[in-house]
């Protein structure tokens, strides 16, 4: 073990392994582990910082990683299974016991998407109580809404007897202004779920504090 991984495990146990205190340059430490050098470690950590301010951690892609001087193939599966282990906890946490009431609980649901420097779309499945029984990321990327076709949405809720879906995006450019395509393209969906049986309830437009929802502005 070299004597940075030392002193940087000396220094965690000093704080009682109370994680939630250390900072994201000393978790990715950790997640990094032993390195030959101190110097590619903290390169390396550097350039995680970087990046996660650029296109966000969480959009971090093997590609993203393998390109990183010091990233092996072994590292960067390690790292993308860190942030999807992250992901998965926090998705677990927010539907145990998780009913959508009304758009403010809606809108908190879907809160945790403005951390995005992409665009996603993202549809939350209900059951006939709005119990949430799951959720699916259908596009992201550079959205246009005219992309996401109905067949793709409700085929996961067919697939998983959803009664009724939200839909929710977001905006990285923090306007939470709705576009005429947005519009077409969420009645079109409102239409495919009448078809089908399952309704859509509202479209979520998370940019950063501010939110849109389709239904309170009279969309459907």
């Amino acid at each position: 073990m070299s004597i940075f991984v030392k002193e940087a495990k000396a220094h965690y146990m000093s704080k009682g392994y109370e994680f939630e205190h250390l900072t994201n340059r000393e978790l990715l430490t950790l997640i990094i582990g032993q390195l030959p050098k101190k110097s590619m470690t903290d390169d390396i950590v550097s350039t995680l910082i970087q990046l996660d301010e650029k296109i966000g951690m969480l959009e971090l892609s093997y590609h993203d990683l393998i390109s990183i001087n010091g990233v092996g193939e072994a590292l960067a599966s390690r790292i993308l299974s860190s942030i999807e282990l992250g992901k998965r906890l926090v998705k677990r946490e927010k539907q145990s016991n998780q009913f959508i009431l009304n758009i403010p609980d809606a809108v908190d649901y879907f809160h945790y998407i403005k951390h995005y420097k992409q665009e996603h779309f993202v549809v939350l499945f209900l059951d006939t109580k709005h119990k949430v029984i799951g959720e699916k990321t259908i596009f992201k990327g550079s959205l246009n809404a005219c992309l996401v076709h109905p067949r793709e949405v409700y085929k996961e809720a067919l697939r998983m007897s959803s009664a009724s879906i939200i839909i929710g995006h977001n905006h990285p450019s923090q306007s939470p202004t709705i576009s005429p395509e947005d519009i077409k393209s969420t009645q079109r969906m409102q239409k495919a779920g009448e078809v089908v049986g399952i309704e859509l309830i509202d479209h979520i437009v998370i940019a950063g504090e501010k939110y849109a929802s389709f239904r309170e502005k009279g969309y459907f």
